[in-house]
C-alpha cells in the first residue's frame, strides 16, 4: 500500500493534509487489529500549509464492511466537536471507549474540509477514499462471557 502521505488520488486544496493514519489498540500499541468491546483510538496525523479557521473545520471518517457498505461515519460535528487551533503539524484523535463493530475486516475513507456557514458547500481541504483498513477481532462486549458474532455494528440495546 502507498503510505497516506504519498497518496496522489485525492482531493481537496491541500490547506491540510492526512499524512498518516493509524490504530491505537487497548494496550496502547499501533495495532492493524482491534478487539470488540475493547478501546481503541485512530490517529489520523496531518500537516497545514493554509490559512483556515479551526471553528470552520470539519473532519468525517467513514467506515465501510468488505462489501463496500458504510457501517457508520463519526464526524465532529455530530459529536459537537469545535477544533480551538490547528497546528501547523498535529493529529486528530478518535477515541473509541468500546469498540463496537463486530469482528470483520474494515476500511475507512477521510474527509476534511472548511463549511464557513450553513448555507455554504463545504470547501474539500483533503478527501481520501480508502485511507487504510483494519481488522477486528470477536470479544466479549456485553461481559457475559460469551463472544459476540461477526459482521456489522453493535447497538447498544437492553433485550427483556
Amino acid at each position: 500500500a502507498i503510505p497516506l502521505c504519498d497518496r496522489e488520488d485525492r482531493q481537496g486544496n491541500g490547506k491540510i493534509k492526512i499524512t498518516d493514519c493509524y490504530f491505537i489498540d487497548d494496550a496502547g500499541m499501533k495495532s492493524k487489529e482491534l478487539i470488540s468491546g475493547l478501546s481503541g483510538k485512530l490517529i489520523l496525523e496531518y500537516e497545514k500549509s493554509g490559512q483556515l479557521n479551526p471553528q470552520d473545520l470539519f473532519v468525517g471518517v467513514n467506515f465501510f464492511d468488505e462489501n463496500d457498505i458504510v457501517q457508520t461515519v463519526i464526524a465532529n460535528d455530530e459529536l459537537g466537536v469545535k477544533f480551538d487551533e490547528i497546528d501547523n503539524k498535529g493529529f486528530f484523535t478518535i477515541e473509541f471507549e468500546k469498540l463496537a463493530f463486530r469482528a470483520g475486516r474494515y476500511h475507512y475513507s477521510l474527509f476534511i474540509s472548511e463549511k464557513l456557514n450553513n448555507s455554504a458547500e463545504h470547501v474539500k481541504l483533503d478527501v481520501i477514499q480508502n485511507a487504510g483498513e483494519f481488522l477486528v477481532a470477536q470479544g466479549d462486549f456485553w461481559g457475559v462471557g460469551n463472544v459476540n458474532r461477526p459482521k456489522g455494528f453493535i447497538m447498544d440495546v437492553k433485550m427483556y
